[in-house]
């Protein structure tokens, strides 16, 4: 995929100036979004009738959460993938997260100004993104559940990707 081919994305944030601050990003580059929620349920409600190729969803948010709302979404809306964009960087979300049927990269809100547009060109074209900052994290659970198999210093957060 090019980065000049239009993504049509969803976002999925509890505070609206996050909304607004990717909405102008995104469109600025050229994609298109095509719902926004505050919530849970109101992700769940769009993404069933929209089908958006990517949703672009936060992890804590009032009622239904991010997590809860990945796992109804992958039955939703199948072909959906899902970008975490999230403040946690700690190794408990960040590998529940990844685990979670759906959730096809996950990019830490500090990351995000440099890497939004690339994670999302990856995931959309079928591929797994993790921010350059929690790599070191899935790489070491990885090295941990299969010893001898992989070496952290083989693997930049580049290739991981």
């Amino acid at each position: 995929m090019t980065s000049s081919e239009k993504i049509r994305v969803m976002l999925v944030d509890d505070h609206r100036i996050v909304r607004s601050s990717l909405r102008a990003l995104l469109e600025k580059n050229g994609h298109e979004v095509v719902a926004e929620a505050g919530t849970g349920e109101e992700a769940l409600a769009l993404a069933a009738r929209l089908r958006p190729p990517v949703v672009l969803m936060d992890l804590e948010m009032p009622g239904t959460g991010g997590l809860a709302a990945i796992h109804r979404l992958s039955k939703l809306s199948p072909a959906s993938k899902v970008l975490i964009l999230s403040a946690h960087a700690d190794e408990e979300y960040v590998l529940e997260a990844m685990a979670v049927a759906g959730v096809a990269g996950y990019l830490v809100k500090a990351d995000a100004s440099e890497e939004l547009l690339s994670a999302m060109h990856a995931v959309n074209s079928g591929k797994r993104y993790l921010s350059p900052s929690i790599t070191p994290i899935v790489l070491g659970r990885l090295n941990q559940t299969r010893p001898g198999r992989m070496n952290n210093s083989a693997l930049t957060s580049e290739s991981a990707r």
